[in-house]
């Protein structure tokens, strides 16, 4: 095969396919938008137990930013294959799951 021919067939195989920079691009700008939502879940939930005074809403928003910071963490362990980042996203998803028990027991009215 010369030069030209194993292009072509590169480029066929990866036709539908984002290239390095696109990749880039949709990763920070999903890391973005993750730091605003949890950004806002740790804004709106002091704000609206101040103005309602009920508890539930700043437990939903705790319970969304911690399954955010979670999920965020287990896919950076996945990519480093860190322990440390193992173990820390352990940690965090321990302390989210915590969180979203404590919440629907409440939402419930068991507690």
């Amino acid at each position: 095969m010369n030069r030209e021919e194993i292009l072509a067939k590169s480029q066929q195989e990866n036709k539908n396919k984002l290239d390095e920079r696109n990749q880039a691009i949709e990763t920070k700008s999903n890391s973005i938008a993750q730091c605003v939502g949890m950004l806002m879940c740790i804004v709106l939930g002091p704000i609206a137990h101040a103005v309602t005074h009920d508890i539930q809403f700043m437990n939903l928003a705790m319970s969304l930013f911690l399954c955010m910071f979670a999920t965020e963490r287990i896919s950076c362990a996945i990519m480093s294959k860190s322990r440390g980042q193992w173990v820390f996203a352990g940690i965090v998803t321990v302390v989210a799951i915590a969180e979203v028990t404590v919440f629907l027991l409440k939402l419930f009215g068991v507690m």
